[in-house]
């Protein structure tokens, strides 16, 4: 009797893995075609996050353990396999906007370096310095800028007059 029971026993584990490898390809699936309706394949690999494939929605499955009596019930599996989607959609369209938010933030922050390297004549330099609040470091570091390029300013003026008078 014992016998029976270890053997049905190992029937049904050996059926609720064969379902769970079957709902694993399902939900790769699924999420896959959401993500693939708000962006390219391309724009996730160029951020880094994978796709989704049958051995992580394994995992994910796995790691939901949500088996019940009510696993062997299609309905349930169905509901449970269209709640997974949606976390891992969710999870996966966040990951993608904080890589997207930080490739902007990036680029940002290389181009404002790159307008701060271009030279700016001093009228320039006072008209944005007239425009920032007082106290700012970008301010401070404009006035800095300022206040070095009148000096050179000055300096190719005495030069250029120690030159005139040597004429």
């Amino acid at each position: 009797m014992t016998e029976d029971l270890e053997k049905r026993d190992a029937r049904s584990e050996a059926k609720r893995l064969l379902q769970l490898q079957i709902m694993s390809k399902q939900l790769a699936n699924s999420v896959r075609a959401a993500c693939l309706t708000n962006h390219t394949e391309e724009e996730f690999e160029e951020f880094n996050i994978p796709m989704p494939d049958p051995g992580t929605a394994l995992k994910k499955l796995k790691a939901m353990r949500e088996f019940t009596q009510n696993w062997y019930d299609k309905e349930f599996r169905d509901e449970w396999l269209q709640r997974v989607t949606e976390i891992w959609e969710k999870e996966l369209m966040d990951e993608y906007a904080r890589a997207f938010a930080a490739e902007k933030e990036r680029r940002e922050a290389a181009k404002r370096g790159s307008e701060d390297n271009e030279p700016m004549t001093i009228e320039e330099l006072e008209a944005k310095i007239a425009s920032l609040e007082p106290g700012s470091e970008e301010r401070a570091k404009l006035k800095n800028k300022l206040k070095k390029k009148k000096q050179k300013q000055k300096k190719k003026e005495n030069a250029s007059t120690n030159e005139e008078d040597l004429d």
